[in-house]
C-alpha cells in the first residue's frame, strides 16, 4: 500500500493474532479492502481535486449531454 506499510501490516496481524485472535479475520478482511480500494479512492480524490481546481481557474465546461439510447424491449 506504500512504503514502510509492510512491517506496520506484520505488527498489526501479530498483535491481533496474540491479543484477540477472534477478530483476526476481520483484520485481515479489512486489510484486504483496503489494498483494494485505497488506490481507487486516491485517484478518485485525485481527479475530483483536479476538476475543482479546474472550477477555480475558470476552465471548467459543462461535459455534453448525452441522449439516451433507445431501449429495445425483449417480446413477453
Amino acid at each position: 500500500a506504500g512504503p514502510g506499510t509492510t512491517r506496520q501490516f506484520w505488527r498489526m496481524l501479530l498483535d491481533c493474532a496474540l491479543h484477540n485472535p477472534k477478530a483476526l479475520p476481520y483484520v485481515v478482511m479489512t486489510s484486504a479492502l483496503y489494498l483494494h480500494l485505497g488506490p481507487f479512492a486516491r485517484q478518485v480524490i485525485g481527479e475530483i481535486d483536479k476538476e475543482i481546481g479546474d472550477i477555480d481557474h475558470g476552465r471548467w465546461h459543462a461535459p455534453p449531454l448525452l441522449q439516451p439510447a433507445e431501449v429495445e424491449l425483449l417480446p413477453a
